[in-house]
Formats: structure tokens, sequence, C-alpha cells
């Protein structure tokens, strides 16, 4: 059981994350940018028998700006990723087999994982906080599917 701040390790941390996570992996994410997006298909690709769920964040003028990538998005889609998408997100939650849990200030975009300074929060082990985190995560995709969104 820990509790870890990230700040300057954010993409060696999802990394190990994703070489770890053995069922699920749950993303809330408003943007989202190729190179993580790539890191993602090939864990997927991988681990073909990994469940995952990305909730992103849907502005068409995010995708004209290139704030978030489409072609990144399509990507993750063809590969069997649940997406989901829902205006006025601003949560960033990465969540892996309800163990272990990201939460902070980096979107999934090389910006906020490589480049920008972000601060986050990794939650190993702490069955009540991740179950909690895991509730959040599905709280908020029922939301959207019960608006048929």
């Amino acid at each position: 059981m820990s509790v870890q701040i990230i700040t300057a390790e954010h993409l060696s941390t999802i990394k190990d994350l994703f070489e770890s996570v053995e069922h699920n992996i749950s993303i809330i994410s408003p943007f989202i940018g190729d190179e993580m997006a790539n890191l993602l298909y090939e864990c997927i690709q991988s681990n073909s028998h990994l469940s995952c769920t990305l909730i992103t964040r849907f502005y068409r003028e995010d995708l004209i700006n290139g704030v978030s990538k489409i072609h990144a998005i399509k990507r993750l889609f063809d590969s069997g990723i649940h997406i989901y998408l829902l205006t006025d997100l601003h949560t960033k939650l990465y969540l892996f087999d309800a163990e272990s849990a990201l939460l902070g200030s980096a979107n999934f975009t090389s910006g906020g994982f490589r480049l920008n300074h972000e601060l986050s929060v990794m939650v190993t082990g702490e069955k009540t906080v991740n179950d909690e985190l895991l509730l959040y995560f599905e709280n908020i995709k029922q939301a959207i599917v019960a608006a048929g969104d």
C-alpha cells in the first residue's frame, strides 16, 4: 500500500503501469494525443485480453484546433477500446486493475506526460480509495449512457 507524489516522472510511471496491468485500464482525460494513444495501443496489442475504457471530452473545436487528435481517438476505437465522449470534462484519472490509480493534472498527451509541469498522486494497493475512484469512473460512464450520449 502506497501513495506517491508524481512530478517529473509521469511518462515512466504510466509506462510501468501499462507493463504491469493484467485485466483492466480505465482512463478519463479531456485531451488525447498521438504519443500517449500509441503507447496505449501498443499495450492493448501486446495484451489482447485487456479490457480498456476511455472517457474523453468532445468539442469539435478541440479536434479542429488539434488539442485532441481525432486519428488517435479513432486508432484507439479501432483497437477495441470502449470510448465514451462527454462535454465539460476536466478530470484526469488513470485506473489499472482497480489496484493502482494515477490522478492529477496530466492530460493523456505528450504535454501532460512528458513536457508540461504536472502534479499527480499515484495510489497503489489502497482498496478503499481505489474502489471509490473506480465508482467515480463508473458513475460518469453510466451518466453518459443514461443521457444517450
